[in-house]
């Protein structure tokens, strides 16, 4: 069975309090706390899968910097990603220790590992560091937000496909944060959210 991750990490209160909806934190053991990059997180910032151990690339994509230095605005914090199918597989980290520091990239069987060793996370009774944070909980990214949105009784973001349906929506209350456009340059795709207090109301 496959495994793949792409992640910023960092101890807990290093993210800073206030991040759009778009970003979610999740804690991990290890006193650690993730922002997954899934696949609309990825679309929305223009981030591509896994590029330093699926696309070869040596430095990160400046939108992915540009993410990380945000996130890592008051203090160090580390992008992850792998991709594991029956036991191999490569890994990769780029280490921001702090504002204005060049971002350390390494890629190794063990990166994930050094990367939270590197933030604090320390490795016991026979685990390592990945097996300590709690990263083997789930198979692929995704898999992360869909438990964010599960233990949420009501999911603050939704999808449209059509201007109709985006108009019903803002016409309850949501607002669009993101315009998701095909290759032809269409909007394919509206991405909204709700910023009451009360819960979300959806179109019948």
């Amino acid at each position: 069975m496959g495994y793949s991750i792409q992640a910023i990490i960092a101890a807990r209160r290093t993210f800073p309090v206030a991040l759009p909806s778009d970003r979610v934190v999740l804690d991990l053991d290890g006193g650690m706390q993730m922002v997954p990059l899934g696949g609309l997180a990825r679309e929305i910032h223009g981030i591509p899968f896994l590029p330093l151990t699926d696309d070869g690339e040596v430095e990160l994509p400046s939108a992915l910097q540009t993410l990380c230095a945000r996130l890592g605005a008051h203090g160090p914090v580390a992008y992850i990603e792998a991709e594991l199918f029956g036991g191999g597989g490569t890994q990769a980290h780029a280490l921001f220790p702090a504002p204005g520091i060049d971002a350390v990239i390494r890629i190794a069987d063990d990166a994930i590992n050094q990367a939270l060793g590197w933030l604090g996370v320390t490795a016991g009774d026979g685990k390592d560091e990945f097996t300590t944070a709690g990263l083997g909980k789930y198979r692929d990214t995704d898999a992360w937000l869909s438990e964010a949105l599960t233990i949420s009784p009501a999911p603050r973001m939704a999808k449209a496909h059509s201007l109709t349906r985006v108009e019903k929506l803002v016409a309850l209350g949501w607002t669009v944060e993101h315009e998701i456009k095909a290759e032809n340059g269409d909007i394919c795709e509206w991405v909204l959210y709700w910023k009451q207090d009360s819960d979300p109301i959806r179109p019948r």
